[in-house]
């Protein structure tokens, strides 16, 4: 008798919020119905994305499962207390409590020049309720340099699709690069465009020419990338409607030599959000007009 009031005791004095409840009719709330990726570069892994799920019940609630609905053939991961899988069992949420959830993505390539969507869920199971939380993402197919690189000599880059530079590239000397209106180049952390032949930029009005920062969720953060460097001895570059955002600097140019001869034109071209100088020229001779630079 003594022992069986014992136990009694100890179930009565289970707080509520620990208290599994069995009730079919628990339901969870979420943060957000949807998780939006936006467009992501192919065979990239994805930044998290997160949200928050609620029990606004008192008592606690199993969550038999929690996964990915297409399963292991999905792009999608879930990532829980630090450990990443498609699928988890037996998550307890207290009551009145919440769960973390991020989800990442990696989307592999199609061979397509425009974004293609990309959409899955997370299910939840509890107490035989189904819920679902919608994962919607855009795939897109780049160019990819994902070391520092020599660009073949006299090489062309069209605007069929952008243009990915995980280390720097040079342009060396002899050699011409030269980027089509339309053409997106997008610039990890510390990479660097370095120029020691010719680049030209022929851009348009309506179809620019952008230099960014590879990160498409941070849209106006200067220092994301590093610049465009031109060497000495390089001469005869020209760059014509073009967009630099997010860099270190924008252009620096340092060719001296012994003519007036522009080594570098630049033209109706917006350079922005620089965390250092928008244009640094030394010994050098450059023509710039029709410019914004800040």
């Amino acid at each position: 008798m003594i022992i069986a009031g014992l136990s009694l005791l100890l179930v009565d004095c289970t707080p509520a919020e620990e208290e599994i409840t069995l009730d079919p009719k628990a339901r969870l709330t979420f943060s957000t119905d949807t998780l939006f990726f936006d467009t992501l570069f192919t065979d990239t892994v994805s930044f998290t994305r997160r949200f928050r799920v609620f029990n606004p019940q008192d008592n606690a609630v199993n969550l038999s499962s929690i996964s990915i609905a297409s399963g292991e053939s999905s792009f999608y991961n879930l990532l829980i207390n630090g450990i990443k899988e498609k699928r988890f069992n037996d998550q307890i949420i207290l009551g009145k409590d919440s769960l973390l959830v991020l989800v990442e993505v990696t989307i592999p390539s199609r061979d397509e020049n425009t974004p293609f969507l990309v959409e899955d869920s997370v299910v939840f199971m509890t107490n035989e309720n189904i819920q679902t939380v919608n994962l919607v993402s855009w795939g897109q197919d780049a160019h990819f340099f994902r070391n520092d690189s020599i660009i073949a000599c006299n090489t062309i880059w069209p605007a069929d699709k952008p243009y990915v530079m995980y280390g720097s590239i040079l342009v060396d000397s002899l050699c011409q690069l030269t980027i089509e209106e339309g053409a997106e180049i997008y610039i990890n952390k510390n990479a660097t465009i370095f120029v020691k032949g010719s680049l030209l930029v022929t851009g348009s009005a309506d179809k620019p020419v952008l230099f960014r920062n590879i990160r498409l969720d941070i849209e106006h953060a200067p220092g994301q990338w590093t610049g465009l460097v031109f060497l000495e001895g390089s001469n005869n570059n020209q760059i014509d409607h073009a967009v630099i955002r997010n860099a270190e600097f924008g252009v620096r140019l340092g060719t001296p030599d012994n003519d007036t001869i522009p080594d570098l034109i630049i033209s109706n071209t917006i350079i922005e959000n620089m965390s250092g100088f928008g244009i640094l020229a030394f010994t050098s001779d450059l023509w710039a007009y029709n410019m914004v630079v800040n």
